[in-house]
């Protein structure tokens, strides 16, 4: 009996290594900025823990359908999964925010411009630092997905089904505060209202990073003054 817990206490520390990696590191890098959120800010950022969590499962899961290819998917998991954080991060660096609405439509309306952007700011050391990154990405994804071979197949369908009723939830509560939410309901929702905005019914339209909006300036005439000004120089 004991050394059955002891396994199933292992096999769920492997797995929920991988999403409390990523949300343990999202609190480091955005200390600065959670720390001054207000109420409702902090109540988003804890909730989003929930996300994280069946997230990664969601993506061990899918994971575990490649069986013997299986290093393979981890293996390009790992690098989108990298690419995306170097950019996301690199973004809240510069501009003190997650990647939102205008940011990505940029992206999408000037996708030279922003891979010029990203191409230029890589030296050897940001070089080194992704290589860093994707070797320990990789490590932590593998071993939470070992952890995954010996779910119950009854169990993963219901956190599947929570995943999926989880997703209707945020939907509609993460485009109005995107950066008091994690980082991966904030990047994959504001993503997803860019692609809905762009190719769908949007309500409004996005234009060079910002909200249109159609106005007219009056133009009005120009009138002298009714005073003169004497200018001494000493």
């Amino acid at each position: 009996m004991f050394n059955y817990l002891l396994i199933d206490k292992l096999k769920w520390t492997k797995i929920l290594l991988f999403p409390f990696y990523v949300y343990l590191s999202d609190l480091i890098v955005r200390y600065n900025y959670l720390k001054v959120l207000d109420a409702r800010g902090i109540t988003n950022f804890s909730i989003s823990l929930l996300f994280e969590l069946l997230f990664a499962f969601s993506i061990l899961y899918l994971i575990s359908l490649f069986g013997k290819k299986r290093i393979v998917a981890i293996s390009f998991f790992t690098f989108l999964f990298t690419i995306v954080q170097i950019i996301v991060y690199g973004h809240y660096y510069y501009f003190g925010v997650l990647p939102n609405n205008y940011s990505i439509n940029y992206l999408f309306r000037n996708p030279s411009d922003s891979f010029a952007l990203i191409t230029e700011s890589f030296n050897w050391i940001y070089t080194l630092f992704f290589l860093f990154l994707i070797l320990l990405n990789f490590l932590i994804i593998n071993y939470s997905s070992k952890g995954f071979e010996s779910i119950k197949r009854k169990f993963t369908y219901t956190l599947l089904f929570l995943f999926i009723a989880l997703l209707f939830i945020f939907n509609n509560n993460v485009r109005f505060h995107p950066s008091s939410y994690s980082v991966s309901p904030a990047t994959i929702f504001s993503i997803k209202y860019v692609i809905q905005q762009r190719f769908g019914a949007g309500d409004f339209q996005i234009e060079e990073g910002y909200v249109q909006r159609k106005f007219e300036i009056e133009e009005s005439d120009i009138t002298k003054p009714l005073y003169n000004v004497t200018t001494v120089r000493l």
